[in-house]
């Protein structure tokens, strides 16, 4: 008796590599895993770079107004101009390897469990670099001459105290606006550890309802 043609499922255009076409679907997982886990992603900037070392955000400085005397010839302003260079990092990855022989012999699924547990490694990592990151531009210098670059307001009771904590919030915000960000047409947000999100959410003078989804 002849042997059967086997139609290898996961073989490219009959390629001689079986596996081939499995990992894509892992992939997904993990990407599915990686969107629906990370915090800051949705608040933050994003730019993709097809290709180079770097990226360049163009900054540009507060324009001025004066009043204009008549017959006085108008003749424009030198508005300020920087720019802010943000630097490729290397390849975050989150890898596992599993043998086909001892996934074929194991009595329950492990990939959809690794797939999400590596989702969430790489949710966790990039996280933890844009917060760092927020935090340098928040400390940095000034980038034109006239400006007063970053503040730090710190509060020693913030780990204790739910109202010292929506008090710091409400002058971080207030600095914000003293510093000519437009605070009320630019969602501002406050990121928070376990521990003083329920400090706030205990009291409901604090955080209303509507705040924390009814």
């Amino acid at each position: 008796m002849a042997n059967a043609t086997v139609s290898r499922l996961g073989s490219a255009d009959l390629a001689a590599d079986k596996t081939a076409l499995f990992l894509k679907v892992f992939a997904g997982e993990v990407i599915t895993s990686f969107e629906t886990s990370t915090i800051l992603k949705p608040l933050t900037r994003q730019r993709v770079i097809q290709s180079g070392k770097s990226a360049s955000f163009p900054a540009i400085y507060k324009a001025s107004a004066s009043y204009h005397t008549p017959g006085a010839e108008i003749v424009g302003q030198d508005v300020r101009h920087n720019e802010v260079v943000v630097t490729i990092d290397d390849l975050l990855v989150a890898d596992a390897f599993l043998s086909n022989i001892d996934e074929a012999m194991n009595h329950y699924d492990v990939r959809s469990p690794y797939s999400n547990e590596l989702g969430l490694a790489l949710a966790l990592a990039y996280d933890k670099n844009v917060a760092r990151n927020v935090i340098r531009a928040a400390r940095g210098s000034a980038l034109f001459t006239g400006d007063t670059g970053g503040s730090a307001i710190t509060d020693a009771d913030s780990n204790t105290s739910g109202t010292s904590l929506a008090g710091s919030i409400w002058t971080a915000k207030q600095t914000l606006e003293e510093k000519d960000v437009p605070v009320d047409s630019t969602p501002v947000q406050a990121a928070l550890k376990p521990a003083q999100w329920y400090l706030l959410a205990q009291d409901s003078t604090l955080v209303l309802n509507r705040d924390v989804g009814g």
